[in-house]
């Protein structure tokens, strides 16, 4: 995996957008609709967009399409006040929490399986 990549927007050249690689793998058609919404007011919510896609619901990726959609950005600000940024940020931390919790047991999984294969090796010798 590559890292997550930083890219100027536009004319400002101080202007960086973080797109991490699981958004860019996910949707790829999302990336320059969020680049080029009006309906973002400035690149912090932007990057906060591209930071949370990876671990949104499948309705909240619908919920963001239609912002996104030309009809979308005439209705944004009324989509908008319907998605609460801040059960965003609950969701994202709880998927983010859910997730280091299965990594750890698969580390201990993986840690265990070495430990008994080294045991089985050492039998044989």
């Amino acid at each position: 995996m590559t890292d997550d990549q930083t890219f100027p927007v536009g004319d400002d050249i101080k202007s960086n957008l973080v797109i991490p690689d699981a958004a860019r793998e996910r949707y790829p058609e999302l990336i320059p609709k969020i680049i080029e919404s009006t309906a973002m007011k400035d690149d912090d919510e932007r990057n906060y967009w591209f930071s949370v896609l990876p671990i949104m619901t499948d309705k909240q990726v619908d919920e963001l399409r239609d912002i996104l959609s030309p009809q979308g950005d005439q209705a944004s600000e009324k989509a908008k006040e319907s998605f609460d940024l801040e059960k965003a940020e609950v969701i994202r931390r709880e998927h983010l929490s859910d997730y280091q919790q299965k990594e750890s047991v698969s580390r201990k999984h993986d840690y265990d399986e070495a430990e008994n294969l080294l045991s089985a090796l050492e039998t044989i010798e």
